[in-house]
């Protein structure tokens, strides 16, 4: 349960948002957002979350190393 309360409070940052309307080839945001979240996970950008608003799906990361412009937002943990 520490692990949860931990990833609770983390800092997350942003590096991708995903439109379900408009996206290419029948691949929903969703798949999308789970491939870089994947892919990120790969880098050691871990751990990453992936949050769903309306048509827009969006990954963040808790790694501040993402990049340098990432924008550092609050997202409240649902668990």
């Amino acid at each position: 349960m520490a692990i949860d309360k931990e990833r609770a409070m983390m800092k997350w940052f942003h590096v991708a948002t995903y439109d379900d309307t408009i996206q290419p080839k029948g691949r929903t945001a969703e798949w999308l957002c789970q491939r870089e979240a994947r892919d990120l996970e790969r880098r050691g950008y871990s751990p990453t979350k992936i949050e769903q608003d309306g048509d827009l799906w969006s990954v963040y990361t808790g790694n501040s190393n993402i990049y340098p412009a990432a924008n550092e937002v609050s997202i409240p943990d649902g668990n």
